[in-house]
């Protein structure tokens, strides 16, 4: 019987007997470990791209089961994967800290639930880590809160203005969205004269507590207006009572258009 005759033969007997193959292969690799992972060693180093697409195809189509199992194995072996991981990222830090910004970038609502749960904890680690990093990062916050407060002027007003509010004692808050709502009732119009308001510029809108806060008045939405520069200059810390005289005398003199409803 020639070579080719032979393997033409074994081919056969083999199709033939699959399964009886198939039983002897798992009772020689288990007679064998260390000659089967000796074997699997010297394959994979000949042939690392065969190698790296059989894994890709068989954790695309085992991801969960593959997963599945790491996590089992991770969570009996804690303190070994611990030391893997510290070990791995002390050998390689830049790619460790790579990996770990595009995870939190892919998994944002994880990573800043983990960092909560994790301050929650360590209140104090947490407190020093954070005196550290803005002490080493001084100009970096400086320069993000330059561009915050340049990108939401309003929400800068607002929280001067809350505040302002607690460091006299007065009850209450709003929000951004309050002074919209405000906007949006007023159609843009100062509340006494009735002129047009603007967002930014000089005729800038300018939020006035209806009953000053010096006088006992709230910080709550109910107690807001929005009056143009000069009619908020005008009122100052007046009453209502006392701004609505103060407008019947400007509207005799035609100082100012009389509004709607003024007795």
């Amino acid at each position: 019987m020639t070579q080719e005759e032979k393997r033409e033969y074994d081919r056969k007997w083999r199709e033939a007997n699959r399964e009886k193959v198939r039983q002897q292969a798992r009772d020689w690799r288990a007679a064998n470990p260390e000659k089967r992972r000796d074997h699997i060693r010297k394959w994979q180093t000949a042939n690392l791209e065969e190698k790296r697409e059989y894994d890709r195809k068989r954790y695309a189509a085992n991801r969960n089961l593959i997963l599945a199992r790491v996590r089992e194995r991770q969570a009996a072996n804690r303190d070994e994967k611990r030391e893997y991981d510290r070990k791995r990222h002390e050998a390689n830090p830049e790619i460790a800290r790579e990996r770990a910004r595009d995870w939190r970038i892919a998994h944002l609502e994880r990573s800043r639930e983990r960092v909560r749960q994790w301050e929650a904890a360590n209140p104090e680690r947490a407190f020093q880590n954070a005196r550290k990093w803005r002490a080493a990062n001084r100009d970096e916050i400086n320069e993000r809160l330059r561009r915050w407060f340049a990108s939401n002027p309003e929400k800068v007003r607002q929280h001067k203005r809350n505040r302002h509010a607690r460091s006299v004692g007065a009850p209450g808050a709003h929000t951004a969205q309050d002074i919209q709502a405000l906007w949006d009732a007023q159609d843009g119009r100062c509340a006494a004269c009735h002129t047009a308001l603007h967002k930014t510029g000089k005729q800038t809108r300018h939020v006035d507590h209806i009953i000053p806060l010096f006088q006992g008045g709230t910080n709550w939405p109910d107690n807001l207006q929005l009056l143009c520069p000069r009619c908020n200059r005008a009122k100052g810390f007046l009453l209502p009572e006392e701004w609505a005289k103060r407008l019947a005398l400007a509207v005799k003199a035609n100082a100012v258009q009389p509004p709607a409803g003024a007795p």
